[in-house]
């Protein structure tokens, strides 16, 4: 069993295996799939082998005395689709991995000697919450987590409804039995220290007593005893209803997701990489409560129109993720609504040439929120449920006597946060003398220099002129937390523990904050002749509401300057080849689509970003092993 659990992560981690999606049941709700003819077109099979990671896993599933080191020998099909599929109920959780078999005689040597006999049966095997099948060439790996709570309930509302009494599952003979002092543990003596007598006494042993065992006491284990026989049937009739879904799952490819649905059908028929697919109705654990939250009937009627599917692909660049999320139409005319807004250029105009990320948020909250009170208010006040109800008459109330409007304008911002690196600037601190004459202590100011992440936020706002009449107004008092200074105003005190000042200058319709000085008091207007680099900036004025970039190739160097500790800098020094620069962003809206698209561009040492990833994971199992 250990090496078929083995197996099945193996199979995860580098999509060796592959099966088919019409092995998939209808009532599954995440699914994940590997196109390994594409994928071995980046990385072949006998690459794969190079890898420590994949020796050990090698040496793992056949014994460390086998001299297998090729992955061909595993007997699986190279040339079909991996499948890995989550299924949750109300009595259990399960996650299946689907494995087409090409050499059954190689396949079967995962296996022990009474497991092969049973597989060769057409047997399933039944074992430590795993259950394997073989049926049509495809081998059905599930491990299952039976939720034993669940059966004891149902067993409950089973005595109940027949008169019968429930065993008290924290009934304690000896809950009133008096306190007993406890005997410590007679010790041996040492051989060098027992002196033999003349006469040694023999002690005759008296044999323990039999244990007495009350009335009450005989009556409540013969109740439980029936009790755990009753929760245990139910889960055995659980288990085989299970394993017949399973068998049916292989043999009837009718009844099955792709079949029943539309949008799982579109995503395994497009051609990528890996695809994934989520469908979060299935999942009685994220929404089985819903419906008895405040307006739950309404949300939940909007979750069973969310779907979310990923399409991953790996390039000579690197690696690009497409994360759809998709919704109900009238949601979609809000997030239509809320991307519908054009990013303030000058933002981007306090991003220097040495930032080595940002992120930037422009959300049009105004037009969002009318999208949805359009929609939603009108189905609330029609409602029979009385709290849904009077919601809707207060939602109306408050919209009627408070302009949304200039709210929107003022609350939530466009925004930039960049990360301007590792800048090394003079702190101050209090520290404490001690004075041996009048044994005191006195408070002593002094300043240091150290290296800190340089932050800055800009943020485009028409009632900035408000932030700076509260911050003049802190300055009035007589022990004030921020002073002026010049066009700019400095934090004295640090409220949020950060442990370095900050800085705030205010501006027509722009707030600055950095915790870098010379950011407010040299280019409080922006780095207009020394920007960033103009493909990024680009990129970032023609997405929607969200746009980030991080170059994680310099973000490594600073990380490594921080650390002085040997072990530190050689962990950090194991990934110093394996950096990337990422580019993340709200790419497109459509009817009820959100497209998030995320990429990855390597550097020139990796053909594919196939390689990074594999060699990003082979270097964390090296890391491991030391």
């Amino acid at each position: 069993m250990k090496n078929t659990l083995l197996a099945t992560c193996f199979t995860f981690i580098f999509g060796i295996a592959l099966g088919q999606s019409q092995y998939i049941p209808d009532s599954v709700y995440s699914v994940f799939e590997i196109d390994l003819g594409k994928f071995g077109k980046s990385v072949p099979v006998q690459e794969l082998n190079r890898f420590e990671v994949v020796q050990s896993m090698l040496k793992e599933l056949y014994g460390r005395s086998a001299e297998v080191n090729d992955l061909n020998q595993l007997g699986i099909d190279h040339k079909k689709k991996l499948i890995i599929y989550s299924i949750a109920d109300d009595n259990y959780s399960s996650t299946s991995v689907v494995l087409p078999i090409k050499n059954k005689l190689d396949f079967l040597q995962l296996f022990n000697a009474e497991e092969q006999r049973l597989l060769n049966n057409d047997q399933p095997i039944v074992a430590e919450g795993t259950t394997i099948i073989i049926a049509h060439d495809v081998c059905l790996i599930s491990d299952v987590n039976w939720k034993h709570h669940e059966f004891r309930y149902q067993a409950e509302r089973l005595y109940e409804k027949n008169g019968w009494t429930v065993p008290n599952p924290y009934w304690s003979n000896d809950y009133y039995s008096p306190y007993k002092e406890s005997i410590p543990d007679f010790e041996e003596p040492n051989e060098e220290t027992i002196v033999e007598s003349e006469e040694m006494e023999v002690v005759e042993e008296v044999p323990d007593s039999p244990e007495i065992v009350s009335d009450e006491e005989q009556l409540y284990l013969k109740r439980k005893e029936r009790f755990d026989f009753v929760v245990d049937s139910l889960m055995n009739v659980e288990k085989a209803d299970f394993i017949n879904k399973q068998l049916q799952s292989i043999s009837n490819t009718k009844n099955n997701l792709i079949s029943n649905d539309k949008v799982f059908k579109k995503v395994s028929k497009t051609v990528a990489d890996a695809k994934f697919y989520f469908n979060p109705i299935y999942s009685p654990d994220n929404f089985s409560s819903i419906r008895h939250k405040p307006f739950g009937n309404l949300l939940y009627n909007e979750y069973a129109n969310l779907k979310q599917y990923a399409y991953l692909n790996f390039t000579k660049e690197g690696i690009e993720v497409d994360w759809v999320s998709r919704s109900s139409d009238h949601l979609g005319e809000a997030l239509q609504a809320a991307n519908d807004q054009t990013l303030n250029p000058i933002l981007l105009d306090y991003l220097s040439k040495d930032s080595q990320g940002f992120f930037v948020y422009n959300f049009n909250t105004f037009d969002a929120y009318q999208a949805i009170k359009d929609v939603y208010l009108p189905k609330l006040e029609k409602s029979d449920d009385p709290d849904e109800a009077i919601g809707a008459a207060i939602w109306a109330t408050v919209d009627e006597f408070i302009n949304m409007e200039v709210l929107a304008s003022v609350y939530p911002p466009q925004m930039l946060v960049a990360y301007g690196g590792i800048k090394e600037v003079e702190l101050s601190k209090i520290s404490y003398e001690y004075d041996n004459e009048t044994f005191e202590y006195t408070e002593v100011d002094t300043t240091y220099m150290d290296r800190i992440p340089m932050l800055t936020m800009a943020i485009s706002n028409e009632k900035s002129f408000l932030l700076e009449k509260y911050l003049n107004a802190f300055t009035k008092f007589q022990d004030p937390v921020l002073s002026h200074k010049n066009d700019y105003y400095v934090i004295k005190q640090d409220p949020y523990g950060i442990g370095f000042p900050y800085y705030i200058a205010v501006k027509e319709g722009m707030i600055l904050i950095s915790n870098d000085e010379s950011v407010v008091r040299d280019n409080p207007d922006g780095f207009k002749n020394n920007s960033f680099k103009k493909s990024v900036i680009k990129n970032a004025n023609e997405a929607k509401s969200v746009y980030g970039y991080m170059d994680f190739t310099k973000i490594y160097q600073d990380v490594q300057s921080l650390y002085d500790l040997k072990d530190d800098i050689d962990i950090i020094s194991h990934f110093g080849d394996k950096t990337a620069k990422a580019e993340i962003q709200v790419s497109d809206i459509k009817k009820n689509e959100m497209i998030i698209s995320l990429d990855f561009e390597t550097n020139d040492k990796f053909d594919n970003g196939a390689y990074f990833l594999l060699e990003f994971i082979n270097e964390i199992y090296k890391l491991d092993q030391k």
